[in-house]
């Protein structure tokens, strides 16, 4: 994610305006935040409107979720469990240097 090799399409106008908005990602306090990631406030550092921005991204972050939990009920578990094997043997691979797709 640091160096921007993920595929996040370029930032796009709201339709119907002039209002640009990034694409990014939705983490938890743990995580660096960085221009394509956005996380909660911590909590000793919250007034009113950090309590509701943290409070509409935790509501993001649930529907992400339950988006996710609607997609795996669709496919085999064995399909989830292959679809996982490949993200991890993709992950190695680029890793070690290797380069996928196309020689």
């Amino acid at each position: 994610m640091e160096k921007k090799k993920l595929g996040l399409p370029q930032p796009d106008k709201i339709p119907n305006t002039d209002i640009g908005l990034a694409h990014v990602y939705v983490g938890d306090e743990p995580f660096a935040l960085t221009q394509s990631l956005m996380r909660p406030f911590p909590r000793r550092q919250l007034n009113n409107d950090r309590r509701i921005f943290s409070y509409r991204l935790a509501r993001a972050k649930r529907q992400v979720k339950c988006a996710f939990g609607i997609a795996s009920s669709m496919w085999s578990q064995n399909m989830l469990q292959t679809l996982s094997k490949q993200s991890a043997l993709h992950t190695i691979t680029v890793k070690k240097g290797g380069r996928c797709g196309a020689a």
